[in-house]
């Protein structure tokens, strides 16, 4: 069975989901090479396609929630193991668990979330889960892997043992995204690395050094952008709660840049973003550059390419604002 890895022309999609009962969550990934048909299964394949630095979040059934999440720490390899399946047509037949081919993967770092993921907070956000998966399935093609059914019903975790979880799922839920970076992180490079004579292995970039390059990408675009057009441009990035300057005659523009490797329908605003495009709507333009490609090169990072979109003015609607998180003031307490 082919398994269609989209997620390797993404060098920031590295999330995956295990969904299991068992009691001895981070000790590894592990699964048979079959499903009880003897047939090849993507539910259990998929989780070859890990990759050293990768972060796995655990979903326990017993508790029906993503409660843990580890690291992966090497490659997979082949191991005899005890393994019986759970779902429906498994439990019709009577399956008991019995020795046989197996999948294993090392994890490390295994931390408890200290709030877990719960269905019934999937369930609150199924309309964003919709919009979630179409956006995948549009971008990368059926089948994206997800671990949700998100029909006419409750939002509900489908069948199986491991999952993709997009990155975009794991920042826009606030139970999970401060563990994004728990690995470092690692990531793998959407294009051939080069590498010395001889050398074997993948190489990887850190989530910084990509980061830079797809914002950097971003803003020669627009200060391009809005050069051809007669402005003079000038990065306030460092200093301004936004990114460029630019001015032509009378006219003067506080330019918001954001960049990124996915569809840009939605992106990131911090509180002061926010606040100085809603207290300057004549001024405010948000530029975002969608569908960034990264490559390594022996020079360095290189980010190139990019589809523009063009917000001028910019209005900021309260209602196109998700807030993802809060930011609690704690009462004082005494115990």
């Amino acid at each position: 069975m082919e398994i269609k890895s989209w997620w390797k022309r993404e060098p920031t999609e590295r999330y995956w989901l295990e969904l299991t009962d068992r009691d001895d969550l981070g000790a590894d990934l592990r699964a048979p090479e079959t499903n009880e048909s003897g047939e090849p299964d993507w539910h259990y394949l998929i989780i070859k396609e890990t990759q050293p630095g990768d972060v796995v979040f655990h979903y326990h059934k017993a508790r029906d929630a993503i409660v843990a999440v580890s690291v992966v720490a090497g490659t997979w390899r082949p191991k005899p193991i005890t393994w019986g399946a759970r779902g429906t047509f498994a439990r019709a037949k009577g399956v008991q668990p019995y020795l046989r081919p197996g999948i294993v993967v090392p994890l490390a770092q295994f931390t408890l979330l200290p709030a877990p993921l719960t269905l019934d907070r999937l369930r609150s956000l199924k309309q964003w889960l919709i919009d979630l998966r179409a956006e995948v399935e549009a971008r990368y093609g059926k089948p994206a892997y997800l671990p949700f059914e998100v029909a006419d019903r409750p939002v509900r975790m489908l069948q199986g043992y491991g999952f993709k979880l997009p990155r975009d799922f794991v920042l826009g839920v606030p139970e999970l995204a401060p563990f994004a970076d728990l690995a470092g992180p690692l990531l793998r490079s959407t294009a051939v690395v080069a590498q010395e004579p001889g050398a074997e292995g993948q190489q990887y970039l850190t989530d910084g050094v990509l980061r830079a390059a797809i914002e950097q990408r971003a803003m020669r675009a627009a200060t391009g952008h809005f050069e051809e057009l007669g402005y003079v441009v000038v990065d306030v990035s460092r200093t301004m709660p936004y990114d460029l300057h630019a001015t032509r005659a009378q006219e003067e523009l506080h330019v918001e840049v954001k960049g990124t490797t996915g569809t840009g329908s939605a992106v990131f605003l911090t509180r002061n973003e926010v606040q100085h495009a809603k207290a300057n709507p004549d001024k405010a333009v948000l530029f975002v550059l969608s569908g960034v490609e990264v490559r390594s090169e022996p020079s360095g990072v290189v980010a190139f390419g990019g589809t523009a979109a063009l917000l001028m003015p910019w209005t900021v609607d309260d209602r196109d604002l998700d807030p993802l998180q809060f930011r609690y003031a704690v009462p004082p307490t005494h115990v």
